[in-house]
């Protein structure tokens, strides 16, 4: 039967596979993969309680990600491949607008928090 774990909760160990299941075959699925960060730390963590990741499947592919990008998984598979502008913070022209980050769906809050 398959175990589902929100990437959140095997990030903050709140439940997580143990090692007294070695060799689980792991299918890991992310909604949105801009750097491919998340899916590797879940990927990591996996490997680290012998966990064998069969895959990466993710709805939108945002940011050019290969399978060498997470840790050299065996397969990366996008429902949508996307090409969408990304900007540092120096270079963001909303920030130049002073248009505010929202904080209230993706990463806003995350960053604003490491700009302090």
């Amino acid at each position: 039967m398959p175990t589902r774990l929100r990437m959140d909760d095997l990030l903050s160990s709140n439940k997580v596979m143990t090692k007294s299941s070695p060799e689980k075959k792991i299918l890991v699925v992310e909604d949105v993969l801009t750097t491919g960060d998340s899916a590797r730390k879940v990927i990591e963590v996996t490997r680290a309680l012998e966990g064998k990741v069969v895959g990466l499947g993710v709805l939108c592919n945002r940011g050019k990600v290969t399978e060498a990008d997470v840790i050299s998984v065996p397969r990366l598979t996008a429902l949508l491949e996307v090409e969408l502008a990304m900007y540092d913070a120096k270079t963001c022209p909303l920030c130049e607008q002073d248009i505010p980050i929202n904080t209230d769906v993706g990463k806003g809050r995350e960053f604003l928090a490491k700009q302090r």
